[in-house]
């Protein structure tokens, strides 16, 4: 855009320049030699050839700098897509973790559950209440349901109703 700017100045210019020549002639404000008028169009088309061969220079500079552009475009293509793959690595790496962790934390609720299931009720209730909701929880999902039903008996009506309610979003 701004070589377009650039051109359309030189070309105003030059149309001003000639513009003011032809009046100046015209009506006869400035009388012109013949010899005057051969070294001012001399100079005019030297002007106008320097212009052109700038114009060339600049053309050629914009063609250079579009190059340059479409290449760091690609570029940048390639490095987002690069990142994308990567991104999509690491979230796919990410949940096979969570998942691990998951199946982990399944294990030792069930290993934690056979060890509770061979308590009494009173007792089981009396240490789960004190361990983290969360894996309180866990354990008791892990056991079977006649263990857990005496396990929440033996506790409060209200932390039994809030580990039943926790255990009915679980599943």
């Amino acid at each position: 855009m701004r070589v377009v700017k650039w051109i359309l100045f030189v070309l105003l210019l030059a149309g001003v320049v000639a513009g003011a020549a032809w009046a100046l002639d015209h009506y006869q404000i400035w009388s012109w030699r013949k010899t005057e008028k051969t070294a001012t169009t001399k100079t005019v088309k030297n002007q106008q050839a320097l212009l052109e061969e700038e114009i060339q220079k600049l053309k050629q500079e914009n063609e250079q700098l579009r190059k340059k552009l479409t290449e760091t475009e690609k570029q940048a293509n390639l490095l987002t897509d690069q990142i994308n793959k990567q991104k999509a690595e690491m979230e796919q790496m990410q949940q096979e973790l969570v998942q691990s962790r998951l199946e982990n934390n399944d294990k030792k609720a069930q290993q934690l559950a056979a060890y509770y299931t061979e308590m009494k009720p009173q007792q089981a209730a009396a240490v789960l209440v004190k361990l983290d909701n969360n894996l309180t929880v866990n354990i008791l999902a892990a056991m079977e349901a006649d263990v857990v039903a005496k396990i929440l008996a033996a506790m409060s009506p209200d932390q039994a109703a809030g580990y039943t309610k926790m255990l009915n979003e679980r599943r």
